[in-house]
């Protein structure tokens, strides 16, 4: 409509500076900064943005310069090599039962019901009789709580252990995990 070109950016919180959108008609540019749903006017790019950030390549430039070079050339997409290959996940125990021959049906694999827990632990100063040679503590860490909750429709009902009034808090939290496990398979 004005004849000029058009270049929107977006700025990182960082000040990198990253190319949106550009028209066709390359003389007579005009940028754009958008921030949210906002434009705002840039008079002078450089002093706008600590770098440029290419969108296609993801290759960074210091000046705005080497940054509108760059950008009549660039149609590369992101390359990226790994020293070590592609990341490949470590194979699941039900991948080792079927390289043995045990093959495990997908329903029977994992269950929708679940137990969480949370220790709460304090730091005390540690007894001398804990150091050796070679090591001097100075904190340890005391077991306060254990609080466990399930989605198991007849165990909903959030369970707490506290030191000291319910004895060995360890025992009767894994008692609790135990009891969990034999209503689920039941």
């Amino acid at each position: 409509m004005f004849s000029c070109g058009v270049k929107v950016y977006a700025q990182d919180t960082d000040g990198g500076t990253k190319l949106l959108f550009r028209t066709v008609l390359s003389v007579n540019v005009m940028s754009i900064n958008l921030y949210e749903d906002h434009y705002s006017y840039v008079k002078n790019l450089d002093t706008f943005s600590k770098f440029f950030r290419c969108g296609t390549c993801d290759y960074v430039f210091n000046r705005n310069n080497n940054f509108q070079r760059h950008l009549s050339t660039c149609s590369a997409v992101t390359k990226k090599y790994f020293k070590g290959g592609v990341f490949q996940p470590s194979s699941t125990i039900f991948d080792k039962l079927a390289s043995h021959g045990v093959d495990i049906p997908a329903n029977l694999r994992f269950t929708w019901l679940h137990a969480v827990f949370d220790c709460e632990v304090v730091l005390q100063r540690a007894p001398t009789n804990m150091n050796t040679a070679n090591t001097t503590y100075t904190q340890c860490h005391k077991l306060v709580s254990i609080a466990a909750a399930s989605n198991i429709p007849t165990r909903t009902d959030p369970a707490c252990w506290i030191h000291g009034r319910d004895g060995d808090v360890v025992k009767q939290f894994t008692k609790h995990l135990k009891l969990l496990s034999q209503v689920c398979v039941t």
